[in-house]
């Protein structure tokens, strides 16, 4: 399943399996286990993706777990 979120206003939590997509007093609750993929679909620019800076997640360790990086290709993929 695509979980896509594309009403302006929402935002998305995990709560135990289940991810919640909560747009004021409604909520859409479907389980982690049948999502895919999540597209956001963002009203603005975010600052850090048109800069092609990469959003790296941490664990409580400081460990990574988890990477959000721009699209465009980068000058190691351009080497040959």
């Amino acid at each position: 399943m695509q979980l896509v979120i594309n009403t302006y206003g929402s935002y998305l939590r995990k709560k135990g399996n289940c991810f919640l997509v909560r747009k004021e007093d409604k909520v859409f609750e479907v389980s982690v286990s049948k999502v895919d993929s999540i597209f956001p679909r963002m009203q603005s620019s975010l600052p850090w993706i048109t800069n092609n800076i990469d959003i790296v997640f941490l664990d409580s360790y400081g460990d990574p777990y988890g990477r959000v990086w721009h699209p465009k290709l980068g000058s190691t993929t351009l080497i040959s």
